[in-house]
C-alpha cells in the first residue's frame, strides 16, 4: 500500500507500484516471503483466473465469432514471425537450436494479465486495438499448450511429439464444444434459479462456483488456468446475469491480480541484474524491437491502419505470466540452464514494468511513427483493398452536398438509414476490414480507410460535402480528423459524436460545429423518463433539461 501510493503520488501506473513491492519484499532485499512464497503464488494464479474470468464476460462469445480471422491470422502470424526471429538471434549468440526455439516460445509470448489490466483501466477494451491486441493474446494462450507439450522433447526425446499436439488439439477442440452447449443450454437455466432465489449470497457462490469448476476442469485436460477461466467468463456471459455477475466479482480481482504482479516481483534476483545490466537492458531493447515489429506486422496483415497496428504491437512487446510456468519446466527438462533461466527472469520483469508506462505514453510514441515516412508507405500497400472497396461509391465528382459519415457503428448506420430514406446522398468511411465486406454486400457506399488520410478525403469529395459525421471510438483518432478536415474546408459542418463530456471543449478548438457527448445525453435522457414518471408537464420537463444542458456545456466548453 505504501510503494503503490509513493508512485501514485509520482503519476506512475499502480502496476509498478506493485512490482516494487514484490522486489523489495523478495529475496533479494528484505526476503520477507521466503517462508510464503506457495500461498503468494496461489494468490497469484487466483487473480490472473479472476482477470480472464471478467474478460471473458465482457467479451462474449458472438465478439469471439467476430474476431474469428484476428485470432486465428493475426495471432499465428504474431506468434510465428516472433518465435522464428528470436529463434534465429538466439542460434547468432551461439545458443544451440532447440535452446533457441524455446527461448522463442518464452519470449514470444506477451502478458494477458497485464496487457489486459491497462487496456480496462483505460477503457480501451473495445477501441479496434484493444479488440485486435485481445484477439492475439487469446490466441497466444492457447498457443501455450502445445509449447509445454513440446518442451520436454527439445531436450533431446522428440518421439510422440505430433501424437501429444494432436491430442492437445482435440482436447482444445472438446472444449469449444462444451464452452458451446454450457453457455446456451445449461448456464442460463442454472442462473435462472439462482437469481429466482433472491439470495445475494447464492448468486456470487453459483458465480464462483463456474469460474473455479470449469479452471479445474480445464487444468485436468492440459488447459492453462489463464484460458479455462477465459472460458469460464466466455460461459456466462451470454447469460442475462453477466454485468451482475461482474460487479460481485470485480473486488476480488482486485485484491488477487495485485497480489499476482507482487509475485512477478518476488521472482527477480537484483543482485543478478546489477551484475549483468548491459546484457539485461539490451536483451530488453532488442525484445522491444522484435516484438513491436512482429506484433505491428501482423496487425497490417490484417487491413487495419498503421496506428492502429503499431499501437497493438507496443501493447505486446513484453514477456507474459505464462512463460514463467513455461521457463520453470524449461529448466527442469534442461533445455536452458540456470544463468538463462536469471536472464529470462530479469528481462521478463523489466518488461513487464515498462508495459504500462509504454502504453500509457503510446499516443506520444505513435505520434513519433506518424510522422515517418513508414505509414504513407504502408498505406500505399493497402491501395488496393481501398480502390477494391469503391465499387458502390459514386465517382468524385459526382459527390456533391452529401453527407461524409466517418465511422460505420451503430450511430453511423442509423445515419446512413436516415439518409438514404430522405434521399440524401451520403459516403461511409470505416477502417474495418470485415465492416467494410458486410456493408458493400448490403450496397452501402463504403470505403476502406482512416479518416484523417488526406487521400480518403480527397476521394470522397470532402471539399463539396454539406456534413461530416463522426463517430469513432478513439479519441486521438477523433481530434486528427477534426483538425485535418478543417484545414481542407474550412466551411463544412463537423458534427462529432464522443464518448466523454469532458473532451467537449477541445473538440470544439480544433473546428467541430457540434459535439455531443454520449455520457451527458445519456444522462438526460435519463432523467427526463423519471420526470415523466412523476407526472410532470413536457413543458417543465424540457425547461430542466434545458438548464442541465446550458450548466454542463458551460462548465466544460466555455
Amino acid at each position: 500500500m505504501l510503494v503503490t501510493l509513493l508512485f501514485q503520488r509520482f503519476r506512475m501506473p499502480p502496476i509498478i507500484g506493485f512490482l516494487a513491492t514484490g522486489i523489495i519484499a523478495g529475496p533479494s532485499v528484505l526476503s520477507l516471503t521466503h517462508h510464503e512464497s506457495n500461498t503468494i503464488s496461489l494468490s497469484a494464479e487466483i487473480g490472473v483466473i479472476m482477470l480472464m474470468f471478467l474478460i471473458g464476460m465482457e467479451i462474449s462469445i458472438s465478439q469471439i465469432k467476430k474476431m474469428g480471422k484476428e485470432i486465428l491470422i493475426g495471432g499465428s502470424l504474431q506468434m510465428i514471425t516472433s518465435v522464428v526471429i528470436i529463434a534465429l538471434v538466439g542460434i547468432a549468440f551461439s545458443l544451440p537450436v532447440n535452446t533457441a526455439i524455446f527461448v522463442g516460445f518464452l519470449l514470444a509470448l506477451s502478458s494477458t494479465a497485464i496487457v489486459l489490466k491497462v487496456l480496462q483501466d483505460r477503457g480501451e477494451i473495445n477501441t479496434p486495438h484493444g479488440k485486435v491486441i485481445t484477439a492475439i493474446l487469446v490466441f497466444q494462450d492457447i498457443a501455450a499448450i502445445p509449447f509445454m507439450l513440446i518442451t520436454p522433447s527439445l531436450a533431446g526425446d522428440m518421439s510422440g511429439i505430433w501424437y501429444e499436439i494432436g491430442v492437445a488439439i482435440f482436447k482444445l477442440f472438446l472444449s469449444v464444444i462444451a464452452v458451446w452447449l454450457l453457455s446456451k443450454y445449461v448456464v442460463p437455466a442454472f442462473m435462472f434459479r439462482v437469481a429466482k432465489t433472491r439470495r445475494k449470497e447464492l448468486f456470487l457462490l453459483s458465480v464462483v462456483f463456474i469460474c473455479l469448476s470449469v479452471t479445474w476442469i480445464s487444468s485436468l485436460v492440459g488447459i492453462s488456468v489463464a484460458l479455462g477461466a477465459f472460458m469460464a467468463g466466455l460461459i456466462i456471459s451470454e447469460s442475462d446475469y453477466s454485468h451482475q455477475a461482474a460487479s460481485n466479482i470485480l473486488p476480488f480481482r482486485q485484491i488477487f491480480t495485485n497480489l499476482f504482479f507482487v509475485s512477478v516481483g518476488t521472482l527477480l534476483d537484483v543482485n543478478y541484474l546489477f551484475d549483468h545490466i548491459g546484457l539485461v537492458l539490451s536483451a530488453v531493447a532488442l525484445l522491444f524491437l522484435v516484438n513491436v515489429i512482429t506484433g505491428s506486422f501482423s496487425v497490417l496483415l490484417l487491413r487495419y491502419p498503421a496506428r492502429t497496428a503499431f499501437i497493438s504491437g507496443l501493447a505486446l512487446f513484453q514477456v507474459g505470466e505464462f512463460s514463467f510456468i513455461l521457463a520453470k519446466v524449461g529448466l527442469d527438462s534442461k533445455v536452458i540452464d540456470f544463468a538463462l533461466y536469471q536472464k529470462f527472469l530479469s528481462v521478463s520483469v523489466i518488461t513487464m514494468g515498462l508495459t504500462p508506462i509504454v502504453m500509457q505514453y503510446q499516443e506520444y510514441i505513435c505520434s513519433i511513427f506518424v510522422r515517418s515516412r513508414l505509414p504513407k508507405i504502408i498505406e500505399k500497400v493497402n491501395k488496393s483493398f481501398v480502390q477494391a472497396s469503391e465499387n458502390l461509391v459514386p465517382e468524385k465528382n459526382e459527390l456533391e452536398e452529401h453527407i461524409v459519415i466517418i465511422g460505420f457503428g451503430i450511430t453511423g448506420k442509423n445515419i446512413a438509414i436516415a439518409a438514404k430514406a430522405s434521399l440524401i446522398p451520403y459516403v461511409i468511411v470505416e477502417i474495418n476490414p470485415q465492416t467494410v465486406k458486410t456493408a458493400q454486400k448490403n450496397g452501402e457506399p463504403i470505403i476502406f480507410g482512416i479518416g484523417n488520410a488526406d487521400g480518403i478525403m480527397d476521394r470522397v469529395n470532402i471539399q463539396k460535402a454539406r456534413v461530416v459525421v463522426i463517430s469513432v471510438s478513439d479519441p486521438k483518432t477523433t481530434r486528427q480528423i477534426i483538425s485535418n478536415i478543417r484545414q481542407m474546408n474550412p466551411k463544412l459542418d463537423i458534427i462529432v459524436k464522443t464518448r466523454h463530456l469532458g473532451e467537449v471543449r477541445e473538440l470544439y478548438k480544433l473546428g467541430a460545429t457540434q459535439v455531443i457527448p454520449a455520457d451527458l445525453e445519456t444522462a438526460v435522457q435519463v432523467f427526463a423518463k423519471v420526470l415523466g414518471m412523476y407526472n410532470l408537464h413536457h413543458d417543465d420537463i424540457d425547461s430542466y433539461i434545458q438548464t442541465i444542458r446550458e450548466q454542463a456545456y458551460h462548465r466544460y466548453v466555455i
